[in-house]
């Protein structure tokens, strides 16, 4: 077996399937997206780390939020979101931010619930064809908006393998 690194910079529970297989070295019969929208953190020493630069979904049952709240989760900062609606037909949801922190659940400086909330609500009717604001830059807004994308297409993938 290869030499790994040690400490994985972000990982999920949905990494477990892709890491015994890649650290057993099994040949699956299936690629791991396939079945996984996880990653193996089985990282050889001689690779980058690719478990640094990814945003992860937690949900929250009951600690630090409850109420079965979902978080996307990078390096930096937190976003704990709701669906506020979903269209059956298209299969689209929106989402409505609930609290925004960085990794260690502090309030991000500069950075209100309310200006994200309303700048989420902006980003989703526009589809994301709006100027870059400061409040973007320093909020990571429209890195959030396109993780939310991202989850709403990932979402839905498991669901139309049956």
């Amino acid at each position: 077996m290869n030499q790994y690194h040690h400490a994985p910079q972000l990982a999920s529970l949905v990494d477990i399937a892709p890491t015994w297989m890649s650290s057993f070295e099994w040949d699956t019969p299936l690629a791991p997206e396939v079945y996984s929208n996880g990653m193996s953190i089985a990282v050889p020493i001689t690779e980058a780390d690719r478990t640094a630069n990814r945003t992860v979904v937690g949900i929250a049952r009951y600690f630090p939020r409850k109420d079965k709240i979902n978080a996307l989760i990078n390096r930096e900062r937190k976003l704990w979101f709701r669906v506020s609606s979903f269209d059956r037909a298209t299969k689209h949801m929106r989402f409505r931010p609930e609290f925004f922190s960085d990794i260690n659940d502090e309030v991000m400086e500069g950075c209100p619930v309310t200006g994200v909330q309303e700048r989420m609500v902006q980003l989703q009717d526009a589809k994301g064809n709006i100027p870059v604001t400061d409040f973007d830059t320093r909020c990571q807004t429209r890195e959030t908006y396109r993780d939310l994308l991202d989850f709403n297409t990932t979402f839905w993938r498991f669901f139309e393998l049956a």
